[in-house]
């Protein structure tokens, strides 16, 4: 069976369109996020400054939502593309390719998800969990069974809040028991490279 025969949804050029938006997506928040306002007219209007203030929190609303949506898409279009090509695979160039593209999908899913997740890519203190985007980073690295993420994600904060550091070992809890050993090995393998920085979890 060819490969062709594959859902069009997940074809090549449809992910080759929507790899360079999500680029585009996210270069966008970067500077919005590290632009700073310019000083504030005194005279101004109160209720002009409130307009603006609304303005720009519904572009980075926008902007936030829409860098979630290009990721989980582009998750589900690989996932969904390397499924197919191994089922519909008839020889062994098709297998090949099937197999390439699972490991290009297994690098970049990572720099797709954790943006979400973590500020540190906006150059800021704080984390994006503030902007209600930690959780959809995590949801996806769920679906998708991004391990490496998921712990990034959980342990890239050095919170010192007794509650964030407790719903950190409730949630690797929770990934031992749902993920197994998998997950598992993922962890202990973080925990090597960053030994001297998370010690304490």
């Amino acid at each position: 069976m060819p490969v062709s025969f594959a859902p069009w949804t997940s074809s090549p050029d449809i992910i080759a369109a929507l790899t360079p938006q999500y680029d585009v997506t996210l270069s966008v928040l970067r500077e919005f996020h590290s632009s700073v306002p310019g000083d504030t007219d005194a005279s101004a209007p109160r209720t002009r400054l409130q307009t603006e203030n609304m303005e720009r929190e519904d572009v980075r609303l926008a902007l936030e939502e829409t860098l979630a949506s290009l990721a989980e898409m582009l998750c589900k279009l690989y996932s969904e593309r390397v499924t197919w090509c191994r089922a519909l695979a008839d020889n062994e160039k098709d297998r090949s390719d099937a197999e390439e593209l699972w490991k290009q999908y297994l690098v970049n899913r990572g720099d797709w998800i954790k943006p979400l997740g973590t500020a540190r890519t906006f150059r800021m203190t704080l984390m994006i969990a503030s902007f209600g985007r930690s959780d959809k980073a995590l949801d996806i690295a769920e679906i998708y069974r991004d391990y490496k993420s998921l712990v990034e994600l959980c342990l890239e904060s050095r919170d010192e809040d007794v509650l964030h550091r407790e719903q950190t070992h409730e949630r690797l809890e929770y990934y031992f028991m749902h993920f197994g050993e998998e997950f598992a090995y993922t962890l202990y393998n973080f925990y090597l490279q960053n030994r001297n920085h998370h010690s304490t979890y």
